[in-house]
């Protein structure tokens, strides 16, 4: 149950199991942010890898039970924590 799901990956759960929808929200709510950094590097302590955007453009998430192996000059768009301000603007 809330598991994401896209046409373009035939199916397949996308992220992690234990990435649902619900808790990829409440992660956000709580700060986290969606970035993209240069593949390769290792992951930042709580992130979790959700795409790579291959040089050539093309999308290539992770689905349950198979990650994509990142290649020089890939981006890695991430779930990362503690990344994005949760207040509001002062006024």
């Amino acid at each position: 149950m809330g598991r994401v799901t896209a046409p373009f990956t035939g199916g397949e759960v996308l992220f992690d199991p234990g990435l649902t929808w619900q808790t990829f929200a409440r992660r956000y709510e709580e700060g986290a942010a969606v970035l993209g950094r240069p593949a390769g590097n290792s992951l930042p302590p709580g992130s979790d890898l959700l795409f790579l955007v291959r040089r050539d453009g093309r999308l290539d998430p992770v689905v349950q039970g198979s990650t994509p192996q990142p290649w020089p000059g890939d981006v890695a768009v991430l779930l990362t924590p503690g990344r994005r301000s949760t207040e509001k603007a002062a006024q």
